[in-house]
């Protein structure tokens, strides 16, 4: 999972922003506090050379409507399944 979040973000796919956002529901479940928290473990664990820049995006992000991210085009937005 730690690769797939870091090469998604090199990539482009979506912004760190939107990823934490969607990984906040299982973050909490986890402890990590929120989807940022999350978001810089796997980035720890994938050896992420631009951990702390998108960590940083992803922490000044303004929320991203669900409607406009790239996952959500593609499955179901997690403001949705709430």
């Amino acid at each position: 999972m730690s690769t797939i979040v870091a090469e998604s973000l090199d990539a482009g796919y979506d912004g760190p922003a939107v990823v934490a956002q969607w990984l906040s529901p299982v973050a909490h479940r986890y402890q990590f506090g929120d989807g940022v928290g999350m978001v810089g473990w796997l980035l720890d664990l994938a050896g992420a050379a631009d951990r702390d820049r998108w960590i940083a995006e992803a922490t000044e992000g303004a929320p991203v409507s669900c409607a406009k991210s790239a996952i959500a085009t593609r499955t179901q937005a997690p403001c949705e399944r709430r």
